[in-house]
Parts: structure tokens; sequence; C-alpha cells
């Protein structure tokens, strides 16, 4: 198991002996995500837009690349693929999931100014109800126990369970978070009409 003290890994069985925590660096970068969705409700046959947000809680700057990883609610697929500065993002239109990656440094605190806007359309036939659009972050040089899990990671997989995750926060403080929506059944176009003669309203 890996301390979350001292981010030590060790065999299980082993024991830490003579080390000298008070000397542990936690001068480290550690990256967190969340998102958002306009407009807030999906409806059938419309599209929306969702926006990324990456944070450093850590102590010290990012190092290196870090990866955003996005797996979109049943029935909603991107349009297009997703954009923003700084980042590299792979996503076609029709896919499911996507993944941005960028290696702008993040100072200690700070939230990059470069949102991941990712836009999306929601099938005709899509079930309504509540869905949830999973996302998650890791990289930058963080350690291994700062960055999501192997259930966090299992969860962006086809089949996996997202109802595992936190429900995202606008303070952004998960490293990996699902946010929940509501999807509704557009309501059909309706024509109604009357003849000049008639006492008779058609509706078609």
């Amino acid at each position: 198991p890996t301390s979350s003290i001292s981010v030590i890994e060790l065999p299980s069985g082993t024991q830490s002996v003579q080390n000298n925590f008070g000397e542990i660096n936690t001068n480290l970068p550690d990256l967190r995500v969340s998102k958002s969705l306009e407009p807030a409700t999906l409806v059938t046959g419309t599209t929306a837009t969702y926006s990324i947000v990456v944070r450093n809680a850590g102590k010290a700057g990012t190092q290196g690349e870090y990866e955003v990883r996005d797996r979109l609610p049943q029935g909603v697929t991107l349009v297009e693929a997703p954009a923003g500065e700084g980042w590299t993002c792979t996503g076609t239109a029709g896919e499911t999931g996507f993944a941005c990656r960028s290696a702008a440094v993040l100072a200690a605190g700070q939230t990059s100014p470069a949102v991941i806007r990712a836009p999306v359309r929601v099938s005709t036939d899509a079930v309504a109800g509540t869905v949830n659009n999973a996302v998650l972050v890791s990289g930058g040089g963080e350690p291994g126990a700062r960055q999501p899990t192997d259930e966090e990671r299992s969860a962006l997989e086809e089949g996996g369970d997202v109802g595992i995750l936190p429900v995202c926060e606008a303070d952004v403080i998960h490293n990996a978070c699902r946010l929940p929506s509501e999807l509704v059944k557009a309501w059909p176009d309706v024509v109604v009409s009357k003849a000049a003669d008639s006492a008779v309203f058609t509706v078609g």
C-alpha cells in the first residue's frame, strides 16, 4: 500500500523504518478537475456544451504533460472535437468519449484559464432521466497517491460504474468526478390549422 503521508510504497508485509517524516517533500502538484453544462438540461435532438476546468491544488507547479479524460452519458455524442487554448484533444463527431492533454505550467493553487469546451448532441431516442458525465485528470508531476485511483479510472471505461465518483464541485476539489444532469424528451412540433369554411381544427 501507499502511505498517504509519505507517498512511500511498501510491499505487503514489510515495514518502513528509520524514516524522518519531517523531511518528506510535500511541495508537489495535485491536479483537480470539474465541469459544467450549458444549458443545464439536456434535451433530445438538441446540442449543448460541456466545459471542463483544471486546478492545481498542490504546493508546487506542474511538471510536464497532464491529461483530462471524459466519458459522455449514454445517448450523448460529440458534435466535433473538444478544444481549449493550449490543449490537444482527441475525439471526433459521434464519439462518446475524449481525452485532452496540455503541458502548460499551472502554479501552486492556480486554476487554468484555458477551459476545455466539448460541444455535444443528444440523440432523439436517448432515454429520459438523470444522466452522468464522468471526468478525471492526472499527470503533471503529481505523485501516484494524488492521482485518480484504479476504481476511478475504471469508471470511465465502457461499462464502468460512474456512480462511484463524487459529484463535481464548482470549487474544483476532485481529481475525478461526475456531473449529473437531467435529460428530457423534446416536445414534438404541433401545427394547428382550421379551414375557412369549417368549424373543425386539425392537429398535425
